[in-house]
């Protein structure tokens, strides 16, 4: 007699456990029904069930490969966010449930503001996989953004996930780093909107982190150099010169730089008091402000 699926999962969470990975019962749970193809009620349905011998082989392959610490995300291929389906690979980041706060202060900005005339029209540094792009042009049908990239990589697979979730025709890609490349890309268009996630962990920093996070993601999407706000200075260098009068930043930051980032925008003397925004531990994840 094999194992039931509840007695697998069991055995499936304490050799994870043993391993490090922090959410064990969630990520062999996941595992499981990535193999299975079902949702998480449909396991929990069947979990008297006995899976056939080829299927534990299989599911016992995909735990070795998590046990070794690489991200659940990459194992399976996808991540959801904001309600939508990404294919994430090692060339990209895999999209956080903090970064959605980043994406709900957006839109809830262009919720209160008054639509421009010809709609919104939003540029995002540092595209990876597209995840606040897309996401925002699945929210906002009158929203046109230009998304920027230093790695052709990230820049491939946000135009996977864009045509995959029905905005290609609403997002330009280009390769910059930063804004250098972007009068090439797009010319001298200015936008209502800028917004980005960029690299914010100290250099010293990214050694002390998860193994999935520090031996697999993209460390260029990750290294913010000696303090962390080197992209964020590098931002508010060439920002105000892509803005429309009025236009707003938002920044996603780290939990205990939101002083630092507000100082280097109020350094420029450029844009009204920047706000802070919580993320859902309710730390500081956010910076919003307006160009004067």
């Amino acid at each position: 007699m094999g194992l039931e699926i509840k007695e697998l999962l069991r055995v499936a969470e304490a050799r994870l456990a043993d391993a490090g990975c922090e959410e064990a019962k969630a990520d062999a749970e996941e595992l499981l029904c990535f193999l299975m193809k079902l949702d998480k009620t449909q396991l929990f349905v069947n979990r008297s069930k006995e899976p056939d011998e080829k299927l534990c082989e299989a599911y016992f392959e995909l735990l070795d490969v998590r046990a070794s610490r690489k991200p659940l995300h990459y194992i399976i291929g996808r991540r959801e966010f904001m309600g939508l389906d990404f294919a994430v690979d090692a060339r990209v980041l895999i999209p956080r449930r903090d970064t959605e706060c980043l994406v709900e202060a957006v839109l809830a900005y262009m919720e209160r503001e008054k639509s421009p005339p010809h709609g919104w029209r939003a540029l995002e540094i540092g595209v990876g996989s597209g995840a606040i792009a897309v996401s925002l042009c699945r929210h906002r049908a009158d929203l046109r953004m230009k998304a920027v990239d230093i790695s052709p990589a990230a820049l491939d697979a946000a135009r996977e996930n864009a045509a995959a979730l029905g905005v290609h025709g609403r997002i330009r890609f280009a390769e910059s780093d930063m804004f250098d490349g972007l009068r090439t890309g797009f010319g001298s268009a200015k936008y209502h909107i800028i917004v980005s996630n960029p690299p914010y962990i100290p250099s010293d920093a990214l050694r002390t982190l998860a193994p999935e996070i520090s031996e697999h993601e993209p460390a260029e999407a990750l290294d913010g150099g000696a303090d962390g706000l080197d992209a964020y200075r590098r931002l508010m260098e060439k920002a105000h010169l892509c803005l429309k009068k009025g236009g707003a930043l938002f920044f996603e930051i780290g939990f205990d730089q939101a002083a630092a980032v507000t100082a280097l925008i109020e350094g420029t003397g450029r844009y009204e008091t920047p706000a802070i925004g919580k993320d859902l531990s309710g730390n500081d994840r956010i910076v919003f402000a307006r160009l004067l």
